[in-house]
């Protein structure tokens, strides 16, 4: 789980960096809801993986 929990906050990190470099604008909201949106699409996503791998393993 902890290595999860570092994925998430890399991936959100990198999403940061990124959308703040393309809004270019000096606030950081914009960037900050960007990559919280991209964090929960890929934590929906890591879920749906998960429970695809439990369901063709029974």
């Amino acid at each position: 789980m902890r290595l999860n929990m570092l994925g998430y906050f890399i991936t959100f990190a990198f999403n940061f960096i990124v959308a703040y470099f393309i809004y270019d604008e000096s606030g950081y909201v914009k960037p900050l809801i960007h990559s919280i949106l991209i964090l929960i699409v890929v934590v929906i996503m890591d879920l749906i993986m998960k429970n695809k791998k439990r369901k063709s393993n029974k």
